[in-house]
């Protein structure tokens, strides 16, 4: 009785850890997500996000501990332009998140350019670590975002990268 009580929980452990293919953007990307991650409706997005650039699509897990948001920029731009800004970017999150160390780097991923800046901050009283990672979708500017509290980094911070390696741009 215990083994199969043992086998179950392993079952489910695995389960929830699995990641399933998710389509965005009209079914113009793609990317894994852990399958107990949730999509938010477009009015969960307008509450949770009251500002004018609100993210197109936000996932997260149940308890909100994790959060993916993805955010396409209304302008045509290239991933030069992206480079370009590159600095501009670091030192406006420095500003914004005093204290701060930006680790930035230049990936290719499933042969799309990638910026990704991971940092850990302090915001409203709490310690989050945050991965950020930068591309061109339909020639616009796709800024993504995964945050979680810095207390589960560690355990989330290989899931995180394991989201931005799975992206699919079609």
């Amino acid at each position: 009785m215990n083994r199969k009580l043992l086998l179950l929980n392993m079952f489910l452990l695995i389960s929830l850890l699995a990641f399933s293919q998710t389509d965005v953007f009209d079914n113009k990307m793609s990317l894994s997500l852990p399958n107990d991650f949730r999509s938010l409706s477009k009015n969960e997005i307008d509450k949770k996000f009251p500002i004018s650039n609100k993210p197109n699509n936000v996932f997260l897990k149940p308890d909100g501990s994790v959060i993916l948001t993805l955010t396409l920029a209304p302008d045509q731009q290239s991933f030069q332009d992206i480079i370009k800004q590159k600095d501009f970017l670091l030192s406006s999150i420095k500003e914004r998140e005093k204290g701060v160390d930006i680790v930035s780097k230049q990936l290719k991923i499933n042969g799309h350019d990638f910026l990704v800046i991971s940092f850990s901050s302090l915001t409203s009283g709490r310690e989050k670590y945050t991965l950020m990672f930068l591309t061109i979708l339909s020639n616009k500017v796709l800024v993504g975002t995964i945050n979680c509290a810095i207390s589960i980094k560690q355990e989330w911070e290989p899931k995180m990268n394991e989201i931005v390696q799975s992206i699919l741009i079609k």
